[in-house]
């Protein structure tokens, strides 16, 4: 699985978005009882991804808008 949250930009008024290419979510969490919603119990384990551009972005990275659209 792969993970994006979304917040505000730390430059300008719009998104930013910080990326996580490889998670484990683990399935066993999940609780079903009949007749109720499931809960989710959200616990997320970054995993390197190896076949990441630099060292630095092995856990992910962050995107932000830091200028006006043309």
């Amino acid at each position: 699985y792969a993970l994006l949250f979304e917040g505000d930009s730390p430059y300008l008024d719009g998104p930013g978005y910080f990326y996580i290419p490889r998670v484990y979510i683990d399935p066993d969490a999940i609780k079903f009882d009949k007749g109720k919603n499931a809960a989710l119990p959200l616990s997320f384990i970054a995993m390197e991804n190896l076949s990441a551009s630099s060292a630095d972005e092995r856990f992910g990275y962050f995107i932000a808008k830091d200028a006006a659209a043309l």
